[in-house]
């Protein structure tokens, strides 16, 4: 079997054509006329790569003979450094380098005949990696930002733990969507018949029995709170109020579980916490959140008015444990911050389309940007989870991308559980990747857009 693909090779990503073959005498495919070396430590110093008459030679008779009976090609050197550590030494790091042959030439017999010569450590085949973990959610192949952020790398890490959880601060949350009703936080103590789902309803049926099981004030919260309606039920009252459940899917919608749509967390929970997007509903919730153990909290609205209780509610949630993150805004705001985005302690978030540019959506509407921006993440034609047991394929905004954020966060936590939330927020900004964007190089998109994959 023949293929073009796209490989990693030397620490680079370089699109090369090569091509992919099989055989019986190897385990899985490898490419052709690639040979991966490594030579014995008393060759240490003395290898010289150089090309002479078309052959590629290293300075070691033994191995040259070889070379100039099989025609190499070219000899790449695996690791660059050229003042190894300890380390490199201990594992051989540095005597690792990549021969390449004639398409034609024969694997088994290279493997054997290199094998045997006395210069050499080992020498075995280039093989194809099969991806190890791709949902079989229905719609994933529409969402490019997994692609983009590498999530399919960090899955094979962590596929999420389901005791760590984000809270989506917003509309509220079409709770029995399908494609999300399964990754729901659920509060343990108030799960009254302890199905680990929220029923409606009186026992022994229902979980409502009226009684605040866990004490904390507000009675019969399996899932959260309807900070707005004041009651157990955050459920949207229309489906116009699709806000919340459109950054649930981004952050975790239920993964591989063949409908719908991918969410960054995977099996880490969420919840949607109703608040009208009133300031003071929107300060209790986040209270709740950090009383109730939310790891991540998820703020995708916001103003450029300073507003100290709002803020002293987030610098608490920090001081609980939590990781925060909010939505930079949708238009320009001239380089003065948004709340609550450029509070401390939270990561004020860009958006960023499928060519990790900053995300412009019409002429009025574009990603904010500023010198208090900290990162980006996809915000434009987010695939995600949507009211009326719906998808949208369009979900845009800066709105979109903090709760992408907030997806790798819990993500994270659920790979490293003893993980603080400066801990985190810490690895998420040194895991970015620049932005071929002039706003970024400009220092206007803080550390870059996120990679899933890297943070891991």
């Amino acid at each position: 079997m023949n293929k073009s693909l796209f490989v990693l090779l030397s620490g680079l990503a370089i699109g090369l054509s090569l091509s992919i073959t099989s055989s019986p005498e190897f385990p899985e495919p490898y490419v052709a006329g690639h040979l991966i070396v490594t030579f014995r430590p008393e060759c240490r110093g003395l290898i010289k790569v150089e090309n002479r008459d078309g052959i590629a030679l290293t300075g070691i008779s033994t191995v040259d003979e070889l070379n100039k009976l099989f025609q190499t090609k070219k000899i790449d050197k695996a690791y660059r450094n050229p003042n190894p550590n300890e380390n490199a030494k201990k594992f051989s790091i540095d005597l690792i380098y990549l021969f390449t042959f004639p398409e034609g030439t024969k694997l088994n017999e290279l493997v054997n005949v290199y094998r045997a010569c006395p210069a050499i450590q080992s020498a075995n085949p280039n093989y194809v990696f099969t991806p190890d973990y791709v949902p079989n959610d229905s719609l994933y192949a529409n969402q490019w930002h997994h692609r983009n952020l590498q999530c399919e790398r960090a899955w094979d890490i962590s596929q999420g733990d389901t005791n760590v959880w984000v809270a989506i601060v917003d509309q509220g949350l079409e709770w029995t969507h399908p494609d999300i009703e399964d990754n729901l936080w659920i509060n343990h103590l108030e799960d009254i018949n302890h199905n680990g789902r929220f029923d409606l309803g009186p026992p022994p049926g229902g979980d409502e029995n009226g009684v605040d099981e866990d004490n904390n004030n507000y009675i019969d919260d399996v899932i959260g709170w309807d900070f707005y309606g004041w009651d157990n039920n955050p459920m949207p009252e229309s489906l116009g109020e699709s806000h919340g459940t459109l950054c649930f899917g981004a952050a975790c919608a239920v993964t591989d579980n063949s409908r719908g749509v991918a969410g960054i967390g995977f099996k880490a929970r969420g919840t949607g916490l109703r608040t009208g997007l009133y300031t003071y509903y929107s300060i209790q919730a986040i209270l709740y959140a950090a009383d109730n153990g939310a790891f991540a909290i998820s703020m995708s609205w916001g103003s450029s008015a300073y507003q100290s209780e709002l803020n002293n509610a987030i610098q608490y949630a920090w001081a609980q444990g939590c990781v925060l993150m909010a939505s930079a805004g949708n238009t320009y705001s001239g380089g003065s911050p948004r709340y609550p985005a450029a509070y401390d302690h939270v990561i004020a978030t860009a958006a960023s389309d499928r060519f990790d540019r900053r995300s412009i959506w019409s002429s009025q509407e574009q990603s904010n940007y500023g010198t208090w921006v900290d990162l980006a993440a996809p915000g434009t034609d987010v695939y995600t989870t949507n009211t009326g047991n719906r998808y949208e394929r369009s979900f845009g905004g800066t709105s979109a991308a903090s709760p992408c954020v907030g997806g790798l966060a819990v993500l994270l936590k659920s790979a490293y559980p003893t993980m603080t939330n400066a801990e985190c927020t810490t690895r998420i900004f040194q895991s970015c990747d620049s932005m071929p964007d002039s706003t970024y190089r400009l220092g206007l998109l803080g550390r870059g857009r996120i990679n899933v994959g890297k943070a891991l």
